[in-house]
Parts: C-alpha cells; sequence; structure tokens
C-alpha cells in the first residue's frame, strides 16, 4: 500500500527572541513549553509574525481577521478569572457592546461561551483598559483582575 505522508499543524506563539534560545513558547490548549521545546518546533516551520492592528477603529461588529488573530494571540486563554479555556474555542467579547463600543483591541477580549453568556445574562461587569487588562466585578461586588 502506498505510503501517504501527512502535515500536522501546530500554532506555537513566542517571540523571536525565544526562537533564538532566549523565552518560552506557548502552545494554545497546553500552557507554556520550555525554549528549547519552542526552537525545535521552529526548526523547518513555516514562522509567520502576528501583525500588531492598526491603531484605529474597524468599521462593524464582527472584527477583521488579523484583528481577532491578534486578540486571540494576546490573551491566549478566555479572560474571566480562572478559566483556561483556549482563546480559539473563544468568542470575541466587546467589553462595551457595539456599537457604543468600538471594535478595537481595547474593547476586544476573549471569552468562552459560558463566561460570556455569564456575563451577558447573569450580572458580571467588566472594565477593559487599553493594555487589555480586564478588571471584573461579580454581582457580589467582589473585583478581580485579569492580566
Amino acid at each position: 500500500a502506498p505510503t501517504v505522508a501527512t502535515r500536522a499543524v501546530i500554532h506555537v506563539i513566542t517571540t523571536p527572541e525565544a526562537l533564538d534560545s532566549q523565552g518560552p513558547g506557548f502552545l494554545p490548549g497546553y500552557g507554556q513549553i520550555p525554549t528549547e521545546q519552542a526552537a525545535r518546533l521552529a526548526e523547518g516551520a513555516t514562522i509567520r509574525q502576528v501583525a500588531l492592528p492598526a491603531d484605529a477603529v474597524e468599521p462593524g461588529y464582527r472584527p477583521s481577521a488579523k484583528l481577532a488573530e491578534f486578540v486571540r494571540c494576546r490573551d491566549l486563554t478566555c479572560r474571566f478569572p480562572d478559566c483556561d479555556r483556549p482563546a480559539e474555542r473563544c468568542d470575541i467579547d466587546h467589553t462595551v457592546p457595539y456599537p457604543a463600543g468600538p471594535t478595537h483591541p481595547s474593547n476586544l477580549k476573549c471569552l468562552c461561551r459560558f463566561h460570556h453568556l455569564l456575563k451577558t445574562f447573569h450580572g458580571w461587569l467588566d472594565h477593559q483598559f487599553p493594555d487589555g487588562t480586564v478588571v471584573w466585578t461579580s454581582p457580589t461586588g467582589t473585583v478581580e483582575s485579569m492580566h
């Protein structure tokens, strides 16, 4: 029987310095990986830099593919306290609801569907700072910050 070659796609998020053995990488769905492992995975791989989005508001509700990719790489996981659902499996939520809130990195974050619904329908409040930090206030007034 003929052998069929398969090709795997693995997304690893890292800085350019990590590829030169100077910092760890992040494997979505798994977590942080050692510097050496990130460098080994990069050998023979196609490396593509995630573009920083323009500092301009995008038109419409849905972020562009580039903006969505940036938000997911920035957030890595759901931004609700203590949730580790990978960003790839999260909704991209407007902190200040659209159209009052812009489609811009400073107003977008990843939330898993459960926490997105919890925020929308069960009294959780969030405030997002321009650097992406999110401060959550529970319905009882407890405050927690997520960087």
